[in-house]
C-alpha cells in the first residue's frame, strides 16, 4: 500500500546524524535506507532502553523505530520468540502520532507483493488508528496477502 502523501514522513538528514553518532553507526551518502541498513535484532534491547529513555527528540524517535521496525523484520527467529515485540508494538500505538507513516508502510494493507512478516500486527494499529489521522485503510482485513507460515 502507498502511504498517502499527507501521512509521509521521512528522517531528518539531522536525525539521521545523531542516531548514527549515538549508536556508531556507519553514515555515506550512498545509503537508501540507512534504517534498514542499521538493522541489528542484536541490538533491539539496546535501541529500545535509548527510546524510552525519554532524551531523544521526535525526529530521532522516528528514525529508530524504524530501525527498530527493521530489526525485527531482519531477524531470523519469530516475532513471539522476542519478549521486546508486544514492549515495541506498545511504543508504536502510544507514539502513533510519530510513527503512522511507519506503521502503514510496513502494514501494507492492499500489498500483496511487499509481504512484511511484521505486517500483520502493525495492520492491526493502523487499523485502530488511521480514521484519527484523516484516512480510511482499503481494506477491512489483509489476511488474504498472508502466507500461514508468516510471523
Amino acid at each position: 500500500m502507498d502511504v498517502p502523501e499527507h501521512l509521509w514522513r521521512h528522517p531528518t538528514a539531522a536525525a539521521l546524524e545523531r542516531i548514527a553518532v549515538r549508536f556508531g553507526f556507519v553514515t555515506h551518502p550512498s545509503l537508501q535506507d540507512p534504517e534498514a541498513e542499521w538493522a541489528d535484532p542484536e541490538r533491539i534491547d539496546e535501541f529500545l532502553a535509548v527510546y524510552e529513555a525519554g532524551e531523544l527528540d521526535e525526529d530521532e524517535r522516528f528514525v529508530l523505530m524504524a530501525v527498530v521496525l527493521n530489526s525485527f523484520e531482519f531477524a531470523d527467529r519469530r516475532l513471539a520468540q522476542w519478549p521486546q515485540w508486544p514492549r515495541t508494538l506498545q511504543l508504536l500505538e502510544r507514539d502513533i502520532a510519530t510513527h503512522l507513516h511507519s506503521v502503514l508502510y510496513f502494514a501494507g494493507p492492499g500489498d500483496c507483493e511487499r509481504d512484511w512478516r511484521i505486517g500483520p500486527e502493525l495492520w492491526a494499529i493502523a487499523r485502530r488508528n488511521s480514521t484519527a489521522f484523516g484516512y480510511a485503510l482499503p481494506l477491512d482485513d489483509e489476511s488474504a496477502c498472508l502466507s500461514p507460515d508468516r510471523s
